[in-house]
């Protein structure tokens, strides 16, 4: 799922574009609307989208006054540009034999609690990697100064 965020962040930050995809999977769309477009999921998305934009924006005049807007343009993004992305990438790593089987799974109780379950599990895995990210911030220091010369250009490999 982070995996996931970061794609479409990229995507939508960058206007990267992807190519469309000839025919869209039934079992993709299915699979898409059982999860991305699960309430708790979506809103979760929507509201990452829209801190990757205003922490892009924080540094600039009226920021504040700007989140409304951000949020709009995040939730757009998530209702109009996802679900073409999100399936084409879906028909790229799954055979429509093994789409079929994931949207069948979907359909059953372990399949719905999954779906159930995925923003707590994601939410708590987010905070274990920024703890761990955190707990290692002073070996990332220690990389940064031996690589980084103080004009911000990398040091050539000794």
């Amino acid at each position: 799922m982070i995996r996931l965020f970061i794609l479409l962040g990229i995507f939508f930050i960058g206007g990267g574009a992807m190519a469309a995809s000839p025919a869209t999977s039934p079992n993709a769309d299915k699979i898409f609307k059982e999860t991305v477009q699960d309430p708790a999921i979506n809103s979760r998305i929507k509201q990452a989208i829209a801190d990757a934009l205003n922490h892009m924006a924080k540094k600039l005049p009226c920021a504040a006054e700007m989140q409304p807007q951000i949020a709009k343009l995040a939730g757009s993004f998530v209702d109009s540009k996802m679900q073409p992305l999100v399936t084409q990438i879906l028909q790229q790593e799954f055979s429509e034999a093994e789409l079929g089987d994931i949207a069948n799974f979907l359909n059953t109780p372990t399949g719905k609690k999954i779906i159930a379950k995925t923003p707590d599990i994601s939410d708590r895995a987010n905070q274990i990697a920024l703890q761990a990210a955190l707990e290692n911030s002073g070996e990332l220091t220690a990389i940064l100064t031996k690589s980084v010369n103080s004009d911000g250009s990398c040091k050539t490999a000794q």
